[in-house]
């Protein structure tokens, strides 16, 4: 009842739309009311506020007008995926109402992003169709794209931020990575976001940017090529344990799930390899770790651009639970339980660190996928050094020797080294003959 109340439609619809605002508030609401009604509560849903009662699958239903038949039709959706279609609902009426104002026009252009990530896919790239919403996208100035992908950041909406930058990467030109004050741009300091897709399609946008020469950020580029090809394509798990027989009888647990593991008996130590390794799904650190302390390593975890969205589960001694509880209250992503006793247990533990990560959990064949392309980008860049040397790819040496051990790209890396002029190179490319 609130658009048709502002809007330009008919008079009847105005007046039904009045009565029963009259009817529901107690009043009518005036413009400006009405506006920042619909903005509040467009940010509320984007921010998790239910619409619908969830069953006992997580699934709820919200019913939309079907064009076609000229009727309501319900149309389910799983979790806070209702929220989400409710907020981009509102905003899009804000928008209708306020075409003019910035600040919804960015809240809408971010849910629609949202949604159609959610209804694509949020590990697919935006559909590019006549009247897709990237096409919509596209018609718009690329500083309006790189407010909406702020905003996006801001509300940790990070599959939408992935689509503004999917759509940035097609629409601007080198110009989107200069700026005035030596301080990165936008688009650059996402190529070192926590978030591991934001990070690849920002990655993505530059190559498709192409950029001949030095840039802010540039470095940023070349470390998470470095990043992204690191994997050895497994399920694979960082335990952090003072005691290497306690790291080790986890590791058997989580063996029985499907993962690997490694061990580190410091924080110091689990901290280097959570840097040099980029397969690891979740990190189980016991509250006893020292040097430094699990408070002290999850905030070095979070502060890390690689480590930033890694889920971490304290584990802790049934009588150490409430210290465990309020250090893992201090960081995102962060959950304190007692020490599982089996696999079963830590199958639930475990559960709950996926359900914190939601859709940013990123699966072994994704990681392969990236791996791939970011080997096949070092490959392109490498092709003219003269050009291309301001990244300096040849500091990525130690991670591109780590795909060495993955069969599915053990014939890029051994070509990335070469090109690189590492010696690990001519026995590696006649390790990938023989194979």
């Amino acid at each position: 009842a609130r658009r048709p109340l502002t809007g330009a439609e008919s008079s009847m619809l105005r007046e039904a739309a009045e009565e029963a605002l009259v009817l529901i508030v107690g009043q009518t609401p005036t413009y400006v009311e009405a506006t920042q009604f619909l903005y509040r509560r467009a940010l509320s849903h984007l921010a998790g506020e239910p619409v619908v009662h969830l069953n006992l699958e997580n699934q709820g239903e919200l019913w939309h007008w079907d064009a076609a038949s000229k009727s309501a039709k319900p149309r389910p959706y799983v979790g806070a995926d209702a929220a989400v279609a409710e907020a981009s609902r509102l905003a899009r009426e804000l928008h209708a109402l306020a075409p003019d104002q910035p600040e919804y026009l960015r809240l809408y252009l971010l849910c629609e992003l949202d949604l159609a990530k959610i209804d694509g896919g949020v590990d697919q790239p935006l559909p590019r169709g006549a009247d897709s919403v990237f096409a919509r996208l596209r018609q718009y100035p690329v500083a309006v794209l790189e407010e909406v992908l702020m905003l996006a950041l801001r509300q940790q909406r990070f599959a939408a931020a992935a689509g503004a930058i999917e759509v940035l990467g097609e629409s601007g030109d080198g110009q989107l990575l200069i700026s005035s004050d030596g301080t990165p741009r936008r688009l650059a300091a996402a190529v070192s976001h926590a978030d591991r897709r934001v990070r690849f399609a920002a990655v993505a946008a530059v190559m498709k940017l192409d950029p001949r020469g030095p840039f802010p950020g540039a470095s940023y580029l070349a470390e998470s090529l470095g990043y992204f090809a690191s994997t050895v394509g497994s399920r694979r798990v960082l335990i952090a344990h003072p005691r290497a027989s306690e790291a080790q009888s986890l590791a058997g647990m989580l063996a029985e799930l499907g993962y690997d593991a490694d061990a580190a008996t410091s924080g110091r130590s689990a901290f280097v390899m959570a840097q040099r390794h980029a397969d690891y799904e979740f990190a189980l650190i016991s509250d006893s770790i020292q040097g430094p302390t699990v408070s002290e390593l999850a905030g070095m975890f979070r502060q890390d651009g690689r480590l930033g969205r890694l889920p971490i589960g304290v584990m802790a001694a049934g009588d150490k639970l409430d210290r465990a509880a309020a250090v893992a209250a201090l960081e995102p992503l962060v959950e304190a339980f007692p020490r599982p006793v089996d696999s079963a247990t830590l199958s639930l533990l475990i559960e709950r660190l996926r359900r914190g990560i939601g859709r940013s959990a990123v699966t072994k064949d994704e990681r392969l996928a990236h791996a791939a392309a970011a080997l096949d980008w070092m490959l392109q860049l490498t092709e003219t050094p003269n050009t291309y040397g301001f990244y300096e790819l040849a500091k990525q040496e130690p991670a591109v020797e780590i795909a060495l051990q993955t069969p599915e790209l053990t014939g890029r890396a051994a070509l990335v080294l070469g090109r690189i002029g590492s010696s690990r190179a001519q026995p590696a490319s006649e390790g990938a003959r023989r194979c």
